[in-house]
């Protein structure tokens, strides 16, 4: 089966299989060699949602897709649970211990997308703040990695450790952002860059998980309205359900038509798909600390981390500058290849299952994906 290159390569697989869908559930099979689910060496990958009523019909139908392959006398499946919630639920249900039970705990990969504890920005609140400061350090509020080695699932996955994943790049937006680069193709950067920054949220002070968000979106106002900056500080398409299924005409102008697009994280945990639709842009990105940036991404090189307010307007001021034009430009192009290149679905898969994962894990295995 395919390998990465090199251990100190984490992003370069030679596999260029695809993912086969499973007709009855959201599950993919995933070999070396063709797309059969009952070859020795085939991964079963499951895309976990919490939902109460699909938590136990999803465990369930594990359980007897496994029960059936083990009563044909085939080899166990591997099995890779991605668990993309805003707040994980695998590890809660039971179901590790039931699959281990039949497969054994090495067979089974688990990758969550929120393992950070103690997150909260509330405290910026728009109504009530108590700690509100443009100076405020937000690595004082984003938390500490979750310490989940102590809990009993821990002992039913395999060498007890948690892959960290993100949102891969959505390609229906990728490929709206391609159409309408070709229409323009004519057109230099500056002739479609025609703004200079972008936050897409509206202020709303009552969002619990929201005051984040609503601080840079404030921030970013109050420069375009005492500067020269231009920009966008608000939302310019549907969000929540609508917009993650959706692509608006309008939303991909609003990406490729700003030099510089700050992302924020919700208050309480990491992740979003703002983060890589901003990145396959073609703007520079400037997101919020997070504990574990995605796979390959470097503040300063490919992305740029504000650990302030003040230090946000700072630094969108810098790179508008003549000074950090050059860089701007180096800092968003290779943010947009690494997105394009190592972050698509498939290439997500890829790292999980063939990256290099610890013997023993007592903290989230981050260099996979």
């Amino acid at each position: 089966s395919s390998e990465n290159n090199s251990q100190g390569n984490q992003l370069q697989f030679r596999s260029q299989v695809k993912l086969q869908p499973d007709q009855n559930s959201e599950m993919y099979f995933f070999d070396s060699k063709t797309v059969d689910p009952d070859l020795d060496d085939v991964f079963w990958i499951v895309k976990w949602i919490n939902k109460k009523l699909f938590v136990g019909d999803k465990c369930n139908y594990l359980i007897r897709r496994i029960e059936d392959r083990k009563a044909r006398g085939l080899v166990n499946p591997k099995i890779l649970v991605v668990d993309r919630g805003d707040s994980s639920s695998f590890h809660k249900t039971g179901c590790p211990e039931r699959i281990a039970t039949l497969i054994g705990r090495q067979n089974l990969y688990l990758a969550v997308r929120n393992l950070v504890q103690h997150r909260n920005y509330g405290c910026l609140s728009m109504t009530q703040p108590t700690c509100f400061d443009d100076n405020k350090p937000f690595r004082d509020l984003y938390g500490e990695p979750w310490d989940y080695s102590h809990l009993p699932f821990a002992k039913h996955i395999h060498n007890g450790c948690i892959a960290k994943v993100d949102f891969p790049v959505r390609e229906s937006l990728q490929s709206r952002i391609r159409d309408r680069l070709d229409q323009l193709r004519t057109s230099t950067v500056d002739e479609i860059q025609t703004k200079d920054v972008a936050h897409f949220w509206n202020i709303e002070p009552n969002d619990k998980y929201a005051q984040l968000r609503n601080r840079v979106t404030e921030a970013i106002q109050n420069l375009i309205e005492n500067s020269e900056i231009t920009g966008t500080a608000g939302l310019v398409s549907n969000r929540g359900k609508v917009g993650r299924v959706s692509v608006s005409d309008d939303y991909v102008d609003g990406l490729i038509g700003h030099k510089i697009i700050v992302v924020a994280q919700r208050d309480h945990w990491e992740g979003h798909l703002r983060l890589m639709e901003a990145l396959i842009s073609g703007a520079l990105v400037m997101t919020d600390p997070v504990m574990h940036l995605p796979a390959g991404y470097t503040n300063g090189v490919n992305i740029v981390v504000y650990e302030s307010l003040a230090d946000l307007k700072e630094k969108i001021k810098y790179y508008l500058s003549p000074e950090g034009l050059v860089l701007r430009r180096d800092i968003a192009q290779q943010g947009k290849r690494l997105a394009l290149e190592h972050h698509k679905p498939d290439d997500m898969y890829r790292r999980l299952i063939f990256g290099h994962w610890p013997q023993n894990c007592s903290s989230p295995v981050v260099d996979l994906i």
